[in-house]
């Protein structure tokens, strides 16, 4: 398989998918009748919500920045970053479920 190498299309993919699913959730807080939305979430959801606003602002600083180096070999410090509160984020979900 051969890679396109389009890192800035996958990550805009992404946050793109992501800018998509807020916006989704505005249209929803006006169409339930029930009060505020965001009010009807449970308090266990809020690291969730964190974790992924760390994440962004990590991604976002990585297409800016734009290390030359390489933290490791074959990874730079951000996506390290990203896998490292990612993983453990989900480990701590599936336990509370």
């Amino acid at each position: 398989m051969r890679w396109l190498e389009a890192v800035d299309l996958a990550v805009g993919d992404r946050l793109g998918s992501l800018l998509v699913n807020v916006a989704m959730l505005g249209v929803m807080d006006l169409l339930y009748l029930q009060g505020a939305l965001l009010q009807s979430v449970g308090l266990e959801h809020a690291s969730t919500g964190v974790t992924v606003m760390v994440m962004v602002g990590i991604a976002i600083a990585e297409m800016i920045y734009r290390p030359q180096k390489k933290a490791l070999r074959w990874m730079s410090l951000g996506a390290f970053l990203l896998a490292f509160l990612y993983a453990p984020h989900i480990f701590v979900q599936m336990l509370t479920v």
